[in-house]
């Protein structure tokens, strides 16, 4: 019973994330007709000004998607166990589109986010979170410490995935009739913070079950002597 739980709770986690990740790659597309009057692109006419913006706005978009879609494999324990060199590379492949890609372009463009300084700021704390938890996950594997490295990339996961939730949340404030100002601003800073208290939520719960495990066992131990 237990098992079945398990991998139900797993489904409704992750069957979201693959759905709005293919969306979101599918509303991507539309922007590679390089067509700057129309829809979102047609709004930044003064981001457009600027010589790196364009590029960087392309190199964001596509290598979002895949640091969305691409560690999802990563988060399977049977495919670790069965293919432990896949994890290594694809692991690698997150680290680089996060470290070297996603978070900087997403940091520069963040200076000419809509509605003002404190969607601004949300946007580039996003990616200095991005960067944050990416380099310590790293850094925990090269020193060969499993959890610390499980926590850190499952933090640096849901700042990535903070993309999906803003989304979501736009359209449920959009339909609550709030105002398009604050509804943009509380969506940027509500993703991440959510996504974050989410992850931790999680993550505590391990912890309790590696400890009652450990315990478990000791007792076990101890009967049998």
């Amino acid at each position: 019973m237990m098992i079945v739980l398990k991998y139900t709770c797993k489904l409704l986690l992750w069957i979201p994330i693959v759905f709005f990740s293919i969306l979101m790659a599918m509303n991507t597309w539309n922007f590679f007709y390089f067509d700057t009057t129309r829809g979102f692109l047609s709004e930044k006419t003064e981001a457009l000004k600027d010589v790196l913006w364009l590029p960087l706005f392309y190199i964001h978009i596509s290598s979002g998607i895949l640091l969305l879609l691409v560690p999802i494999v990563n988060f399977s324990r049977r495919l670790l166990r069965c293919f432990p060199k896949m994890h290594v590379t694809v692991g690698k492949i997150y680290v680089y589109l996060a470290l070297y890609l996603v978070a900087p372009s997403g940091m520069y463009l963040s200076f000419f986010a809509k509605e003002g300084f404190w969607s601004m700021l949300g946007f580039f704390v996003t990616g200095l979170c991005l960067v944050f938890f990416t380099y310590w996950g790293w850094v925990a594997m090269k020193k060969n410490n499993v959890w610390e490295h499980i926590e850190w990339m499952s933090r640096s996961y849901a700042v990535v995935a903070s993309a999906i939730t803003f989304r979501i949340l736009h359209i449920v404030f959009y339909l609550w009739d709030v105002d398009y100002h604050y509804n943009y601003i509380l969506s940027v800073w509500l993703s991440l913070l959510i996504n974050l208290l989410l992850v931790e939520i999680m993550l505590l719960k391990k912890h309790e079950i590696k400890a009652l495990f450990k315990s478990n066992n000791s007792i076990t131990k101890t009967h049998s002597i």
